[in-house]
């Protein structure tokens, strides 16, 4: 049975899906080379009604709305402007509306006395993310890129994409990254990924908030450390992470985890070289993962193509995806050959794995090779 393999690949052929949530324009066609900063699919999406209740507002008729309307249906107004005016006897008697919004007046009821603006529509674009090649365009909303790129892929990511210099800072296996590492840097206003450490403090996390860092990439974090410095959930992507923030990668997982060899030597291999970078995960499915890619990959390695499942032997390190375990790192000392019955009751093909404090059994679904 094959496991899902995290991946780490100096220079590897790949494609990525970009995708529009609506069907839309696409600014690019089947062949076309692109740039990672290229608008290859865009999306106008239509702005809020925002419903106006102008009769219960100043406390007449709906009929007797029309003459003092300063509006009418197709008007563009702004916030302040006068949607309507009525003189009183005296002025202090006048009735006046103002508008509360910006926006294009969609209808005027006067049997309910309501008005209608519609809020301006929003611009959603999408990026190619990656140097690459066009290879599909459908129904102008999903493109498909293909790319040569040096590739590391984390455990779980905050925060969305963006795209920078790789800077690696090398310290200690268990050694925190802080503000000492980076406050001599010269960022030069240049967007920059920092990489390294076991982790984080939050002093250094704050600082990097301040600077044109547009993501960290470090091994791992505690659980902890997530919710008092990240501010958000130990899930990755998650809605309460704050799109100002860097984007986070851990590679490793949650913990007190060094970074393996392969992931150090990588890093320090693409220092100075231009990157993308994803903090998008889905970790229930592990069908996504954050990920660094390296625009211009090392073209001494050998192009791999991108795979993503290995077939386990003893003596493999894997790593706990889901489940009672989760997060738990380990070698394989035995691979049954029949199914066993977990504790859960849950029937399955497992692997008995030795972590550094006890020996679990873990279904084979639920493990991944490192």
């Amino acid at each position: 049975m094959s496991t899902p393999k995290r991946t780490i690949y100096e220079n590897t052929s790949l494609t990525r899906e970009r995708r529009l949530p609506i069907s839309g324009q696409a600014f690019v066609e089947v062949g076309d080379v692109v740039k990672p900063e290229e608008v290859v699919l865009s999306a106008e999406i239509k702005g809020e009604l925002f419903i106006i209740r102008l009769s219960e507002k100043l406390g007449i008729d709906a009929e007797s709305l029309e003459n003092g309307l300063k509006i009418k249906v197709g008007d563009e107004v702004k916030v302040d402007d006068t949607l309507f005016f009525r003189k009183g006897l005296f002025s202090f008697l006048d009735l006046k509306f103002q508008s509360g919004v910006d926006g294009k007046v969609e209808f005027i009821s006067l049997d309910s006395g309501h008005i209608g603006i519609r809020l301006a529509a929003t611009t959603l674009s999408v990026s190619a993310f990656i140097p690459g090649t066009v290879l599909k365009i459908e129904k102008s909303r999903t493109a498909l890129i293909s790319s040569n790129v040096g590739l590391l892929q984390g455990i779980v990511g905050y925060g969305i994409e963006g795209s920078g210099k790789i800077v690696f800072i090398e310290t200690n296996a268990v050694r925190k990254l802080d503000v000492s590492d980076v406050e001599k840097l010269d960022f030069n206003n240049e967007p920059v990924i920092i990489c390294g450490g076991s982790g984080f403090t939050k002093e250094f996390f704050d600082y990097a908030k301040q600077q044109a860092v547009v993501g960290i990439i470090t091994a791992s974090l505690d659980s902890s450390d997530v919710t008092a410095t990240l501010k958000t959930s130990v899930f990755g992507n998650s809605p309460t992470y704050d799109p100002a923030n860097p984007i986070v990668i851990l590679v490793e997982g949650f913990g007190n985890i060094p970074f393996s060899n392969r992931a150090v030597e990588f890093l320090k291999n693409y220092h100075g070289k231009t990157a993308s970078i994803s903090g998008v995960t889905q970790i229930r499915a592990g069908a996504i993962r954050p990920e660094l890619l390296v625009h211009e990959p090392d073209a001494g390695f050998p192009v791999v193509s991108e795979t993503t499942v290995t077939f386990p032997k003893i003596g493999d390190l894997m790593r706990v995806v889901r489940g009672e375990y989760f997060g738990k790192v380990g070698k394989i000392k035995n691979l049954p050959e029949a199914i066993q019955v977990l504790a859960s009751g849950v029937e399955t093909y497992i692997a008995e794995i030795e972590t550094d404090d006890e020996s679990i059994k873990v279904s084979l679904a639920n493990l991944e090779s490192i």
